[in-house]
Order: C-alpha cells, then structure tokens, then sequence
C-alpha cells in the first residue's frame, strides 16, 4: 500500500507542476471593446502566429467592423422623426452617408470604401 501512496503523490506533484505553468485570463468588457483583439495578439505574439484562414477570416471581420460602427455613427446624424440627417453636411457626404447607411451585409465593402473615406475626412464626423 505504501507504494501505491507514493505512486499517487508523484502524480499529484506532477499534475500540480503542470498547473502551475497554466495561465488563464478572464478578459472583461462590452462588444467590439477589443478582448478578441488582445486574445490574437498574445497568440501572434506568443503562439507560432496565425494560419492562412485567421487572417482572411481576420480581414473580413475587420471589414464588416469599419461598416458596422460608421453605420453606428451616421445614426446619432439622423432625426427619428424622418430618418434625414440632421447635421448640415456637403450634399456629396450626404449621399455618400446614405450609401454606407443603405449597404446590405451581402454587399461588398469596396461598395463603399472611398464613402467612407469621404465621411472620416470630415471635420463633423471626425468630432463625433
């Protein structure tokens, strides 16, 4: 019996080293706050890196995020009575807004990438 005893403390001891070298982080925060972000640095930085798809799936998140949250943007412009904007805006960046505000998630973003462009130069929605 007493070899069986020293078998399973060798095992603990083991198990116990081995824990030890394990580290877990709880990553806290809203949406889009960048706990995803932080995660595939650490793995770029201390994993080996990413494959082929993480970076195609990567870019395209990336992509669907600009739109997403310039979406967000052109909102707080309208009035909730009729949908218009309601900031004095250049006739070309109101319909550029229109565009981003109009674009399906089927569409591509080079639908509206130089919009966009247009939209982040301007000194309102650079203030926003």
């Amino acid at each position: 019996m007493g070899c069986g005893q020293s078998s399973i403390d060798k095992d603990i001891e083991r198990d116990r080293a081995a824990a030890a070298k394990v580290h877990k982080l709880l990553l806290l925060g809203t949406g889009n706050s960048g706990k995803s972000t932080f995660f595939k640095q650490l793995k770029q930085i201390h994993g080996g890196g990413f494959q082929d798809d993480e970076f195609s799936s990567a870019s395209k998140h990336i992509q669907d995020s600009i739109v997403i949250q310039m979406k967000n943007l052109l909102n707080t412009f309208k009035s909730p009575e009729n949908d218009e904007f309601k900031v004095d805006l250049p006739a070309e960046l109101v319909q550029s807004a229109k565009k981003v505000s109009n674009l399906s998630p089927e569409q591509p973003l080079s639908v509206v990438v130089e919009d966009i462009e247009k939209l982040w130069a301007h000194q309102t929605i650079k203030d926003a």
